[in-house]
């Protein structure tokens, strides 16, 4: 990976190369985006947005055949986005930043997306009760009732555009956090573990949490859809904080495998705990009161 990371940092023509190999093979573009990223976090706006322009190119052209969806995602909520991200974190080094960025941004999506296609709610609403039907004949053996699937598919159509939109975000996150980790690996090797273990919630995510909670406590149906992307700082702040705790107390490999299990499996619930936790080391900054021997 290194060695293939030194050939892509020689010069431009080898990352150009490169990312658009990667970028006209089906599922590796994330590949091409990471090396987007990289040179974007090394050597700069310019020539990062080279590499850009052509990796857009085969969803321009698809496009151009009739698939705008490609350079919808693949491109302009893909590519751009996580190349205006690798921007903010080269510019400012602070990953609070960058989340908080990613979390007024997805809202204004969300928002946006609401306004513009108003029924767009009912419409999820319709569709997941097809599932439903389709599921409970095949699979549920008629033990669903109408009204259940009524209810889960009315509150699954309040959130899954945020979901969406928040999934997407934090793939566009992990790829620039890929791209830092390979960039840290060449030029600083113990750079970025610093950087990880010092995340926290910033005031405009604390601030964006709690106007949000208030609007879907008041039964705005948008703020419901918007709650989840005001989370995603918080959950990455507490496991920060988890892993700086962890380092701190030494523990071993296996406690971060638990911990990752416990994380996948009960993750609704895990994601209130590391809010919690995020917010409160926001007021008490549980680091300075839990100091790593090596720093």
């Amino acid at each position: 990976m290194l060695s293939l990371a030194n050939y892509i940092m020689q010069n431009r023509r080898n990352a150009i190369l490169l990312a658009l190999l990667f970028a006209i093979i089906p599922l590796m573009g994330w590949v091409a985006d990471i090396i987007m990223v990289l040179v974007t976090l090394r050597k700069g706006a310019k020539e990062g947005g080279v590499v850009l322009i052509w990796i857009m190119l085969p969803s321009l052209l698809l496009a151009l055949k009739g698939y705008p969806q490609f350079l919808l995602y693949n491109a302009l909520a893909g590519s751009v986005l996580t190349y205006c991200f690798a921007l903010l974190l080269r510019q400012t080094t602070a990953w609070p930043v960058v989340l908080q960025a990613a979390a007024v941004i997805g809202v204004i999506e969300i928002v946006a997306i609401h306004l513009v296609v108003p029924g767009l709610g009912m419409g999820w609403s319709n569709d997941l009760m097809g599932y439903f039907e389709t599921l409970r004949h095949q699979v549920l053996e008629q033990t669903a009732n109408n009204s259940e699937m009524q209810f889960w598919a009315g509150l699954l159509s309040k959130v899954i555009i945020g979901f969406q939109i928040t999934f997407l975000f934090v793939y566009n996150l992990i790829i620039v956090l890929l791209a830092r980790f390979v960039q840290a690996k060449l030029y600083h090797p113990a750079g970025l573990r610093p950087e990880l273990y010092n995340i926290r919630v910033g005031i405009v995510a604390i601030l964006l949490f709690f106007l949000v909670v208030v609007a879907c406590l008041a039964g705005n149906d948008i703020a419901m859809d918007c709650l989840l992307m005001t989370i995603m700082p918080l959950i990455v702040a507490g496991i920060s904080l988890v892993h700086y705790l962890a380092a701190a107390a030494n523990l071993s490999i296996v406690w971060f495998i638990g911990f990752y299990g416990l994380l996948i499996l009960f993750f609704p619930y895990c994601a209130v705990v590391l809010s919690a936790l995020a917010l409160a080391d926001s007021w008490f900054n549980f680091r300075q009161r839990f100091k790593l021997k090596n720093q």
